[in-house]
């Protein structure tokens, strides 16, 4: 079981930070975007 815990764990952070990745490239997008116009 705990091992189970374990890797599912590692798999949300994984997910978080992939997700927070992501956000960062679309602010960064956005404000290139916004800079062009």
């Amino acid at each position: 079981l705990s091992s189970y815990v374990q890797s599912a764990m590692v798999l949300n952070c994984e997910d978080k930070l992939e997700v927070h990745v992501l956000q960062k490239i679309s602010e960064v997008e956005n404000a290139y975007i916004n800079y062009l116009k």
